[in-house]
């Protein structure tokens, strides 16, 4: 039915990481991973662990949206080490947090210094939509194409949801630079929930089928709400949970 889209699975901090990596080959297109921010425990052996569990699957990779991406005034070297990771892990598409702490020209000139490195490496950046700063809405994105117009746009649904349903339609009027996208709702101010709704689900994979170009797409769902609170899922109820919203996609 989405012809153009490719799903992928994100593992989770909370559950076994090489578990998670099988549930996704099992039941997904491709793998989403986020580095643990501390990258010493990526040493040699550990990523060629990781690879031999990959075994060529797809992967993208997804920088810690802890980082500031500047480190007392000049590059984090942590963001280059995880670009560097990546790569030899076959990431051809890594995600990139902007700032909230930095001015819009300061998050822009560090991007720009991390996208020349990555295509250095033929990889393509991809900068997120986030949930506080600058770089929430549409229009500081338009901004940014001014000096990068060649960068990806990872559009987050839930964060540009936090803000309504309208700044969703703005960020898919950058259908240009959109790549890549981290599918998930919001309600009641929370986010990374699943879609209760089977039309607002449906609605937004119509739109990125509309793009008219192949598009990644994570389930980044990693929460329900209990009344008004937001609790975490993890484990087999998580695994539940993202193959039940498949299986609304799937279906005519």
């Amino acid at each position: 039915m989405y012809d153009n889209l490719i799903f992928g699975f994100m593992p989770s901090f909370e559950d076994d990481f090489f578990g998670e990596i099988l549930f996704a080959k099992k039941h997904f297109d491709f793998v989403e991973i986020t580095l643990d921010k501390d990258l010493e425990i990526y040493s040699t052996d550990f990523v060629q662990k990781i690879q031999e569990r990959l075994l060529g699957f797809p992967v993208l990779g997804h920088i810690h949206w802890e980082y500031e991406l500047l480190e007392n005034g000049v590059t984090n070297q942590k963001i280059i080490k995880s670009i560097d990771i990546f790569e030899k892990l076959g990431c051809k598409k890594i995600t990139i947090h902007p700032s909230s702490i930095f001015s819009m020209y300061k998050n822009i000139n560090a991007i720009k210094h991390y996208n020349d490195y990555c295509l250095a490496k033929d990889i393509l950046l991809c900068v997120e939509n986030v949930e506080k700063g600058d770089f929430r809405g549409a229009n500081i994105f338009e901004m940014m194409f001014d000096k990068l117009p060649e960068i990806g746009v990872t559009l987050d649904t839930g964060h540009a949801l936090l803000i309504g349903r309208n700044e969703l339609d703005k960020f898919f009027g950058l259908a240009k630079n959109l790549e890549h996208i981290h599918l998930h709702d919001a309600r009641n101010g929370h986010d990374h929930l699943g879609f209760i709704k089977e039309t607002d689900l449906k609605g937004i994979l119509n739109q990125i089928q509309n793009l008219g170009k192949k598009t990644t797409v994570t389930l980044e769902i990693f929460f329900e709400l209990n009344e008004k609170n937001r609790i975490p899922i993890n484990g087999e109820k998580r695994k539940e949970v993202l193959l039940k919203q498949m299986g609304i996609i799937k279906s005519p």
